[in-house]
């Protein structure tokens, strides 16, 4: 995600899938975005948050269910291997199993709590100085 060069409008997109070991399939893909908020530069760890609506599309879903508010907050733990990078989402006001989607544990809490989920593969990059 991004500023556009006049920082009027973000720019970017998202998409989750979730393949199950049932054959269930949860797609989550955005199709406005709304808001982006950066970290200071000079925080020890970058995050943003993001917010639009998407169309979601899951075992739950009769059709393709559009206009689906959601929102995202990503952390960067500094360079791959230093910190733990995390993300959370939430569709707001829809009701369905989040354990489904994630694949195991309390997600109930973690949408409650707003408790985000650490990486195990891959990198968030968050602009930011670390250390400073």
């Amino acid at each position: 995600m991004k500023y556009n060069k006049k920082a009027t409008n973000v720019q970017g997109s998202l998409l989750l899938i979730r393949h199950n070991s049932d054959g269930s399939i949860y797609r989550i893909k955005s199709n406005m975005l709304g808001g982006l908020a950066l970290s200071p530069v000079a925080f020890t760890i970058g995050w943003a948050s993001f917010s639009g609506k998407c169309t979601y599309i899951g075992p739950d879903a009769v059709d393709n269910t559009g206009g689906q508010q959601f929102m995202v907050r990503v952390t960067d733990g500094n360079n791959p291997g230093t910190g733990p990078d995390t993300f959370w989402f939430a569709i707001v006001g829809k009701q369905f199993s989040l354990d489904s989607l994630w694949g195991g544990g309390d997600n109930d809490k973690q949408q409650d709590t707003g408790e985000a989920r650490q990486l195990s593969g891959g990198n968030i990059v968050v602009p930011h100085s670390p250390g400073k």
